[in-house]
């Protein structure tokens, strides 16, 4: 995977797959790539992209923990980028859902960040990959899980 450029802009390598989010993306210089884990990969930050159905499947079928522990081999951080409105849970699925939850936010370097639409997740993929959001802060964020 290629990681430097003779750009200015910031870089976000993207599985090319990710057609649509990346079309929305502008203000950072953007490699299409074919990733063999996770969507986004900015620096040592890898993100997988998962609409809110899918998060909750992955959740309750386990699948979720195996795709973080062989994330977690590879990158420093992963964030999970879970896009669209919340469904429906009945009260044992919603017990289900946030022990869940609060398991997977007990690993160290990940976060959650939810969105309600593409249009967001793109903003915050900008966000994240901002010249003002350099290294050394990223870093720190990172040491203190606020990322």
């Amino acid at each position: 995977m290629i990681q430097k450029s003779l750009s200015t802009k910031p870089i976000l390598i993207a599985d090319y797959r990710e057609e649509e989010i990346i079309e929305l993306i502008k203000d950072v210089k953007v490699i299409k790539d074919n990733l063999p884990v996770g969507d986004f990969l900015i620096g040592e930050i890898l993100i997988e992209r998962k609409t809110f159905n899918d998060f909750i499947q992955s959740v309750f079928d386990g699948r979720i923990f195996s795709q973080l522990e062989e994330a977690l081999k590879n990158f420093k951080k992963v964030i999970f980028l879970v896009e669209g409105e919340k469904i429906f849970l009945d009260e044992k699925e919603e017990k289900i859902y946030f022990s869940m939850l609060a398991r997977l936010i007990a690993f160290n370097n990940v976060s959650i960040i939810f969105t309600q639409s593409i249009f967001e997740s793109a903003k915050f993929l900008e966000s994240l990959c901002h010249p003002h959001f350099s290294s050394a802060r990223r870093a720190t964020l990172l040491e203190f899980h606020l990322i």
